[in-house]
């Protein structure tokens, strides 16, 4: 039995979808050992989850996508400085075998959040507003087209970038702190070397600067909270880190072609 092979349609008894914001300083739990299997999408702020009492504890920032598996007690603490948005899958289970929970242990916990995944949950977010119960057939399969998505890309992360422990602490700063003004100076002193071979580096195994790559995060961040979210424009270019609701406005209008509000509308059919 392969990893994917795990889970079978069969094997889900429903499948639940969901997005919320939760203020800074806010808390969840505990949640006595949930009989789900849990894909949790972070796309602003920062999640601290405790599994049982602590004994495991991930911090997880924006970009990522967790796993966790049932029959652990969750406790989850989020960000202190700004809202938190996320994202979840709960995929029930009719069964839970012992090569399940071993096959759900060796996964990672917690990898990039990729465009396909996102997809898959707007698709299923889009399905229950048009009233399809968790039961259902449909939701059933995208919630494990998510899990099997999610196995796939965890065994196919690549290794260019994330091999290079450099280039992953930059990342893993920049998507906890993007919302305040970084520089290129403070991300060279995070890792400990010289800002000419953090650009050098980060460029031959990125394909970005570390600035591109920045301000690229800040971008992709902004168009989902203005997609996804009723906060006002003003608060998105703040939260996003952005100097001014203007530049904000002027560098959305100039990488997508549109304006923020007009970004909104069109995904909102306003």
């Amino acid at each position: 039995m392969s990893e994917i092979d795990s889970v079978n349609f069969e094997d889900i008894s429903m499948v639940q979808v969901g997005s919320i914001v939760y203020l800074p300083h806010a808390n969840l739990g505990p949640r006595n050992k949930q009989e789900s299997l849990q894909l949790i999408f972070i796309h602003s702020g920062w999640i601290d989850v405790q599994l049982d009492g602590g004994l495991e504890r991930l911090s997880v920032g924006p970009g990522n996508v967790v796993l966790l598996e049932p029959a652990r007690v969750e406790y989850f603490e989020f960000s202190k400085k700004s809202s938190t948005w996320h994202r979840w899958v709960d995929i029930g289970l009719n069964r839970l075998t012992i090569e399940m929970k071993k096959i759900f242990t060796s996964l990672p916990k917690v990898i990039p959040l990729s465009e396909e995944m996102q997809s898959i949950t707007d698709l299923m977010l889009a399905f229950e507003r048009k009233g399809l119960t968790s039961s259902h057939s449909s939701l059933r399969a995208l919630g494990l087209a998510s899990y099997e998505l999610f196995v796939k890309e965890a065994f196919l992360l690549p290794v260019e970038i994330y091999s290079h422990p450099a280039i992953m602490a930059v990342q893993d700063y920049i998507h906890r702190h993007y919302e305040t003004q970084l520089r290129v100076a403070e991300l060279a002193s995070h890792v400990g070397i010289s800002q000419e071979h953090l650009i050098r580096l980060y460029k031959k195994h990125t394909g970005f600067t570390p600035a591109e790559y920045m301000w690229k995060y800040r971008g992709s961040k902004a168009i989902e909270l203005i997609e996804n979210t009723g906060m006002k424009i003003r608060e998105v270019s703040e939260l996003c880190g952005f100097g001014s609701e203007y530049h904000f406005t002027r560098f959305i209008r100039e990488r997508y072609g549109e304006s923020p509000t007009s970004i909104r509308k069109a995904k909102w059919r306003i």
